[in-house]
């Protein structure tokens, strides 16, 4: 998980842990790439936050340069800039779903769910 604003992550991180999931957080979209390359596998997701990072075309490059190294990893991209949550193919370039922050519990359910849907028949069509 990518976030420049920590007090929004302890909650989504919770909320991730009960699924199952190990989360590692880094406020650098350069340390998640670095650690995506190191091993590819040991990633099932990506969540991004964009909300408080400085430069969004530096992360939206970064999220290119994903899809190029990995493109079976899903990518979550939150902001609170978004109008709505996004749960079609709109993005697929950089993100498998978007959502518009602040998420509930039942949303990032419904969005892990949709955003391996979306990436597997992105890969099958692509």
């Amino acid at each position: 998980m990518v976030t420049a604003t920590w007090q929004s992550v302890l909650q989504l991180t919770g909320w991730f842990e009960g699924l199952g999931a190990e989360v590692a957080t880094t406020n650098s979209i350069d340390i998640a790439l670095d650690a995506i390359a190191e091993n590819k596998n040991a990633w099932g997701l990506l969540v991004v936050f964009l909300d408080g990072v400085v430069d969004e075309y530096e992360v939206v490059e970064a999220l290119l340069l994903v899809r190029k190294v990995t493109k079976a990893l899903p990518i979550i991209l939150v902001s609170s800039a978004f109008s709505k949550n996004d749960f079609s193919l709109e993005r697929v370039a950089i993100c498998d779903v978007s959502l518009k922050s602040p998420v509930s519990r039942v949303t990032v359910g419904l969005a892990v769910a949709q955003a391996i849907a979306n990436n597997n028949y992105f890969n099958k069509s692509a």
